[in-house]
């Protein structure tokens, strides 16, 4: 497996674990309140950017990580993930299930690999550099490499 096939494999779980623990706060309902900008925020998206980071760091020690919640962390590998834990927070916080878990990863030739989930439908749309894109719903797979 190369690089690219192991960046994507690895997104793809990654985003899949957090929809998890999205699906389980949105599941349980949670209040949001403005951040400084005005835009709005929950404990969850706080919760899932942690967990995304983690997993990250974990599986691709050096890579650097930005997010919309979290300062920036820099990396050594030359390749930095960009993560929206919950984007549709407004939604999310209304218990209206049209949200979702964005991923990217690029390195200094640009996008490498993507992934959106989104937790309550269980599907995960995901593409990568010169390997095409799938949609996964439920588990199952359509698309082609």
């Amino acid at each position: 497996m190369d690089a690219g096939d192991e960046l994507l494999e690895g997104a793809v779980e990654i985003a899949t674990a957090a929809a998890r623990l999205a699906a389980q706060r949105f599941a349980e309902g949670t209040q949001a309140t403005a951040k400084a900008d005005g835009s709005e925020v929950t404990a969850a998206d706080v919760e899932v950017e942690k967990l995304l980071r983690s997993l990250i760091m974990t599986r691709f020690p050096g890579d650097g990580v930005v997010g919309e919640e979290l300062d920036e962390t820099p990396g050594t590998t030359g390749r930095r993930w960009i993560i929206d834990p919950i984007d549709g927070t407004s939604a999310f916080a209304r218990r209206i299930p049209a949200f979702n878990i964005l991923i990217a990863v690029e390195d200094e030739d640009g996008g490498v690999a993507s992934v959106i989930s989104y937790p309550v439908g269980q599907e995960v749309f995901c593409a990568g550099r010169g390997r095409g894109c799938w949609h996964q719903a439920g588990g199952g797979r359509s698309g082609s490499p």
